[in-house]
This record gives structure tokens, sequence and C-alpha cells, in this order.
């Protein structure tokens, strides 16, 4: 939140795009503005939050009130014009027990009070997914290689590791294809895989 307030000299009609860092952009942002919103998000599905590290700890009244739609911190586009009323309001309602995170904050901003202001709030589960490659979940789909952008919380120490290495290193970046398998989209490529195996297996006996 800090970062929002500190955007300055910006065109009140343009929009300022949040992602976590372990977001994929797999193509052109372009395609989900040309919806034309207020405020553009991600939209949680309520009956597994309580299977969420994030949400399966805060108290339970929160995200079961039937006012609040829970969104994840993946995506949030946000009018520049309506960034002073966001700030406002958090601070004016920060902190309440028991939210722990920006998806908390921005669930309850957007939900209690931005939404039923009359603005355009719209949901971007069709550009966006939250992708799990675990071998105890994974959700992985055909059609996650059409999706704009690509959650990825399990690649944090592989797939996207791996790709970080090669921009630091000046390595070449491998075309998207090669890329996509790096991260198991739709399913890793040998070689990585084998990596991803054995790092698992050191992590374990070293009990990380």
């Amino acid at each position: 939140m800090d970062e929002i307030s500190n955007i300055e000299k910006i065109n009140k009609e343009d929009y300022v795009i949040f992602l976590d860092n372990d977001v994929i952009v797999n193509g052109s942002i372009a395609k989900i503005l040309d919806k034309k919103f207020d405020i553009g998000l991600y939209v949680l599905k309520k009956q597994r939050l309580n299977r969420s590290w994030n949400w399966n700890e805060i108290d339970p009244s929160i995200y079961y009130d039937n006012e609040l739609t829970p969104y994840g911190g993946e995506f949030f586009a946000i009018k520049a014009s309506l960034i002073k009323d966001f700030l406002d309001k958090l601070d004016e309602i920060f902190p309440i027990i028991g939210m722990k995170t920006e998806e908390h904050y921005v669930s309850y901003i957007v939900s209690h009070y931005l939404r039923k202001s009359g603005l355009r709030i719209c949901t971007v589960n069709d550009f966006v997914k939250r992708v799990w490659t675990s071998f105890k979940f994974n959700n992985v789909e055909e059609s996650d290689l059409k999706k704009v952008l690509l959650h990825m919380p399990a690649e944090k120490k592989f797939g996207i590791k791996w790709l970080s290495d090669y921009i630091v290193e000046g390595q070449k970046l491998p075309n998207q294809q090669k890329l996509l398998k790096m991260l198991g989209i739709p399913k890793r490529d040998l070689i990585h895989k084998t990596f991803w195996i054995c790092d698992k297996l050191v992590s374990k006996l070293r009990g990380c």
C-alpha cells in the first residue's frame, strides 16, 4: 500500500497496476484494460479460503460476511483518480484485528465501500489464474497457456528462480513454450522436473 501513496504526476484516467512478485506476464495486459473499469481484481472462491494460508487463520466472520467478496493480491488495478479515496479509507479502518495481508484490506474496502459507490468493479478471472504446480496440488490446464497473467506461488524457489538466473547471468531467455515448461505449464520438461524433484528431496532431508 505504501507504493500507491508514492505515485505522483500521473494522469487521472491512467491505471495503476500492482502484481505479486510471483506473477508471470504471459500476454498483453492491454487485453485486461480494454474492459474499461474503475477497479479490476481477481476473485477468490470462498469455499476454498479455509485452505489458503493467508485466509485460514483470520476470524471466519470476516470472509463469511455476505457482503464481502474475497479478492486475491495477484492483480489489483485502480484508476489513478481513485487512489486518494482508497488510501483515505485504508487509513480510516486500519488496523482491523485478524486481517493480515493486502488481500484482506483490498477485499474489505472494495466490498464495503467502493463497490457501493457505483464504481465499475471488474473481475479479471478470464485473464488471470492462480496456478499451483506442486505434488500436493496441481490445477494446471491446457487453457492456462492462453491466460495473460499466471500467479505461481509454488514456483518462487523453482521456475521463477531459474528465470531470474537467466537474467542475472545475462543469458538469452528461452522461447515462450520452453519458458512455460520450466514453470510446469502444461508440464515441466524432463531436465527441470529432475532438478525440481532433487531440490525437494534435499530440502526435505535438511528439514526445510
